[in-house]
């Protein structure tokens, strides 16, 4: 976890269905509002999953930016909604040992 990605989501349990591995740097976590806390969460449970990889789009959850300024609740409902219908930009998965 650094300062550009307050969180994380591991090879450990994306690659590992009978587990799940995400976690936040508490300090800037606790910094962000509780709407950013739920975009955050659904990415990195997106990567952990879902195994999907990150997206082009800056408007899809997967995009590799957890600092959006400008989401709102509209956004984030459209982009959950896309997210488990998995028909975002550029959809790919994760590729992991052995499938």
């Amino acid at each position: 976890v650094t300062q550009d990605h307050i969180a994380y989501s591991s090879f450990d349990g994306y690659c590992n269905s009978a587990k799940v591995n995400v976690g936040v740097d508490w300090r800037s976590w606790t910094e962000r509002s509780l709407l950013k806390r739920l975009w955050i969460m659904y990415h990195e449970f997106g990567h952990d999953v879902y195994k999907y990889e990150h997206s082009t789009n800056p408007a899809d959850i997967m995009y590799p930016s957890s600092t959006r300024s400008d989401i709102n609740v509209n956004d984030f409902i459209e982009a959950k909604d896309r997210l488990f219908k998995r028909s975002f930009t550029g959809i790919k998965y994760i590729s992991c040992p052995g499938e």
